[in-house]
């Protein structure tokens, strides 16, 4: 009798314990859930497919929501007109960089000022992989910037989000924002062509990140999306 009674006192003390450790260990998970910062970037173009966001982050994105974009007008630039600016540190520009790695009939969807509207989708992801955006977008060379801007959301809800647009550059020509094909050039075969693309840029970015290159351009992003 009295080893029955040791037993179940034993399994209870057991069971208590368990439940315990289990209780605090979804405590921390919670806890270093709510720590994770993230932000909200509107993404046109071949961003707004979630492969490729996927792609860029390294993993799929929180969240994804319909949005439209105010204050720009969609156009298109060819390697002509992206910037040809060398930048400190490095001896090749944006238009180097990008016609040695698509060649030069590459378009691309460009934002800029105007009266329009751009359709698109509004990601939520972690802060920290606002540094492999800047990377893709040639932020250090002049080509994108990352600015915050209004959207307006399917439910008619609006926020002020972070969206990559160009300043001071020509396009070749402005397209309709509400209608527009993701991907410019050859089709599907240009969707994997691009993909292939990123994650040969993402692999470089984590190699610099691991090396410090990074950092400086990665807390410059940070203070922007606060």
């Amino acid at each position: 009798m009295k080893n029955i009674i040791l037993q179940v006192l034993v399994s209870i003390i057991f069971i208590l314990f368990t439940t315990q450790i289990f209780a605090e260990n979804q405590q921390t998970f919670l806890k270093q859930k709510q720590n994770v910062e993230t932000v909200d970037i509107f993404y046109y173009g071949p961003g707004a497919d979630e492969d490729v966001m996927t792609a860029i982050i390294g993993k799929k994105p929180i969240k994804g929501r319909s949005a439209i974009l105010q204050g720009y007008k969609l156009g298109i630039q060819g390697v002509n007109e992206i910037p040809d600016i060398k930048v400190k540190g490095s001896s090749q520009t944006a238009r180097q960089i990008i016609k040695g790695a698509w060649g030069p009939d590459f378009l691309m969807h460009a934002a800029h000022k105007g009266k329009g509207l751009i359709k698109g989708i509004v990601w939520t992801i972690n802060k920290e992989d606002l540094g492999m955006v800047k990377k893709l977008e040639l932020v250090k060379f002049k080509w994108y910037s990352i600015v915050k801007s209004k959207v307006v959301f399917a439910d008619g809800g609006t926020a002020q989000v972070l969206t990559i647009v160009v300043k001071n550059q020509p396009v070749q020509k402005d397209i309709d924002g509400l209608n527009y094909d993701l991907f410019l050039d050859k089709g599907h075969k240009f969707k994997e062509l691009f993909l292939h693309r990123v994650a040969t840029v993402r692999k470089q970015y984590l190699e610099s990140i691991s090396n410090g290159q990074e950092s400086k351009d990665y807390d410059n992003l940070r203070t922007l999306a606060k």
